[in-house]
């Protein structure tokens, strides 16, 4: 776009430098219509004015000629002209009306049943992408479980501890944490 513009604007500088302009400067003319004005444009609409004149013999003639032949031909028209529509040509048309309506029937029909085929196979997409978020998430749990695992081994006395209780004893420093878990253990 930029090299378009640039180009653009080059050829306008260059027809700037480069242009050639002539102006004229006519003389001062001498038609004028100071000579109509002794004339009267108030005249009878043309309508009117051919109202007014009288018929020719020869349009006359030619009048004539023109409704005999018309005459002549009666009320189908020249014989090169085609033929109105008989019925068979009318019953064919209606036969295509009628199939013209019948497939706008079952395109809208289709239509339809697109529209509730669309809508279902988005609900089954939505529904798939849930699965697979839900899938997702849950490799990634079982991923960091197993990065714990691998991170933090559990020890071997800790292989076997059924029927065993763990007890966690907290608090302050020389409050008898030790001492109660010697006497717990029946130690002293």
């Amino acid at each position: 776009m930029s090299e378009l513009l640039g180009a653009l604007f080059k050829r306008r500088s260059d027809v700037d430098s480069s242009g050639q302009v002539w102006e004229s400067q006519p003389a001062k003319s001498c038609a004028d219509a100071s000579h109509l004005t002794a004339l009267d444009f108030t005249a009878a609409p043309v309508t009117q004015w051919l109202q007014q004149l009288e018929k020719s013999p020869e349009e006359d003639v030619l009048q004539e000629a023109l409704t005999e032949e018309l005459a002549e031909r009666g009320p189908n028209g020249p014989a090169h002209a085609p033929t109105a529509a008989v019925e068979v040509c009318a019953s064919r048309l209606q036969q295509l009306a009628d199939g013209l309506q019948e497939a706008r029937r079952k395109f809208q029909a289709d239509l339809l049943v697109q529209a509730a085929s669309r809508e279902e196979l988005e609900r089954r997409e939505a529904e798939v992408q849930e699965r697979e978020h839900a899938l997702n998430e849950q490799q990634e749990h079982q991923r960091l479980h197993e990065q714990v695992r691998r991170d933090y081994l559990q020890p071997e006395w800790m292989d076997n501890v059924e029927g065993t209780l763990n007890i966690g004893v907290v608090g302050n420093a020389g409050v008898g944490k030790s001492l109660f878990i010697n006497k717990l253990r029946r130690l002293r």
